[in-house]
């Protein structure tokens, strides 16, 4: 699992108050684009997708060919697609009735469709960050 699985919480709980404000995460900042397979080009250190930064405002987008790639390789651009996605696509992915880091934590990972589903909840990621601060309520 990458680093920024770990750290992303972070971010999205903002002393609770997302998207109001970003916190610091302490991810990958060396993480940069990687290529695992068909539809599956990441980059940075939070390993977006091209459909990702496109739904979350295109920060950085300056018509060139490669804004993408120098957007999410840079961690505050990077945020800002996080940011612009979360405001177009938070919803409660748990039920629990309130929108927080745990259903952020979610959608960051499978999506604002599939952030309840169960291949979610048994994967790797998941289980990372049931263990993080964010899960258990603690920060």
């Amino acid at each position: 699992m990458a680093l920024h699985d770990t750290h992303i919480s972070k971010l999205l709980k903002s002393k609770s108050n997302f998207p109001n404000s970003l916190a610091s995460t302490g991810c990958d900042l060396a993480k940069k684009c990687q290529n695992s397979g068909p539809s599956s080009y990441f980059c940075g250190p939070y390993q977006i997708s091209w459909s990702y930064w496109s739904d979350g405002g295109r920060p950085g987008d300056q018509g060139g060919p490669h804004d993408f790639e120098t957007c999410l390789n840079d961690k505050s651009c990077a945020e800002q697609a996080i940011y612009g996605y979360m405001n177009k696509w938070a919803r409660d992915c748990n039920g629990d009735g309130v929108i927080d880091c745990t259903d952020y934590a979610a959608i960051h990972k499978a999506g604002p469709h599939s952030c309840n589903a169960q291949w979610l909840l048994d994967s790797e990621y998941w289980r990372v960050f049931q263990s993080s601060s964010c899960a258990s309520g603690s920060e």
